[in-house]
């Protein structure tokens, strides 16, 4: 056992017993509790870095889930946007194509939630957002498939496809065409000869002798015929555009292509007349599809504005006489 300690008092030169003060045995205490509580601390902070609990084990578990999953919804998002701006492209593409003007489709693009901005998130945040978002992809998708199923979920159209496009004679067969110059359209119309009910396979344009006349779309000719009975078709001129389509230009004046050769669209390839069975100098066109008549109105789209190919749908629709 330690025994007492002594000091040497200076005022008294002699040794005198130590005596422990309040503040002294405050202080003592004060400083081995610091001392311990911050062993203690260093030991519990130890103890997280060297060992999990059960709750942070699952935590972590749960984490690596997480980040998996963002991963693969970051990535199927960037599928997505990609598809959207090809899908926006091709649509712009065509519409300027078939109406000769900008699409005017507002730019709806928005950015993806970033990855640094997911992983600010919490577990039960993050959670929500991917459930959001796997369901906005999910609705994407069939809107797409439901409103065009050209487009499958791997996004791809034929080659084929696209070449039908390219075939299909969208061009007027005469420049500047006016609705007043559509006479007659296709359908049930009245013979200019017996005046009877008959049908009328094509349109009538009535042009000026030695209008030009153009391809509506490229082709080969397959079919130039000179007449001079006063019946059928007169000077007319086939082509063949693929994939089941033919264009017919009749009752021409000069034909200034050959069969046999390959054209493309707006080329010049005849002049208007008034040969064969007609009662005035037009264009009688004809558009014929897998074998059958269809109604050129349909497909003279090409640089033609909305309100304009309104007025020709209603000039083409009037019960009037043919010219032929």
């Amino acid at each position: 056992m330690r025994g007492p300690t002594y000091r040497y008092d200076t005022v008294t030169c002699r040794y005198e017993r130590s005596r422990i003060s309040f503040k002294g045995a405050s202080m003592y205490v004060l400083g081995v509790a610091i001392t311990a509580f911050f062993f203690l601390a260093a030991l519990l902070i130890l103890h997280d870095f060297l060992f999990s609990s059960n709750q942070e084990i699952a935590y972590q578990k749960e984490n690596k889930v997480l980040q998996k999953n963002e991963l693969l919804l970051l990535k199927e998002l960037e599928d997505v946007e990609a598809t959207l701006s090809l899908l926006k492209e091709k649509d712009k593409q065509l519409h300027e194509k078939f109406f000769a003007q900008i699409s005017n489709t507002p730019n709806t693009n928005k950015k993806t939630k970033r990855q640094h901005d997911i992983l600010l998130s919490n577990a039960k945040s993050f959670r929500k957002t991917a459930g959001t978002l796997e369901t906005k992809v999910d609705a994407l998708f069939a809107t797409i498939l439901e409103k065009n199923p050209g487009f499958s979920l791997r996004n791809e159209i034929a080659n084929t496809k696209y070449g039908l496009i390219e075939s299909l004679p969208l061009l007027q067969p005469i420049r500047n065409l006016a609705p007043q110059q559509l006479i007659s359209g296709y359908g049930v119309r009245i013979n200019p000869f017996h005046k009877g009910l008959y049908k009328h396979t094509g349109v009538d344009i009535a042009l000026p002798r030695g209008t030009e006349i153009i391809a509506t779309a490229p082709g080969k000719i397959i079919t130039t015929k000179i007449s001079t009975v006063e019946a059928g078709y007169g000077n007319y001129i086939e082509i063949d555009h693929g994939h089941g389509l033919i264009t017919r230009y009749a009752h021409l004046e000069e034909i200034k292509v050959r069969a046999g050769q390959n054209i493309e669209k707006g080329v010049v390839i005849a002049t208007s007349g008034n040969s064969g069975g007609s009662i005035a100098p037009h264009l009688h066109y004809e558009i014929i599809r897998e074998g059958k008549a269809v109604d050129p109105i349909d497909y003279m789209i090409e640089k033609v504005e909305p309100q304009l190919y309104n007025q020709l749908k209603q000039f083409s629709q009037q019960q009037n006489q043919s010219l032929d």
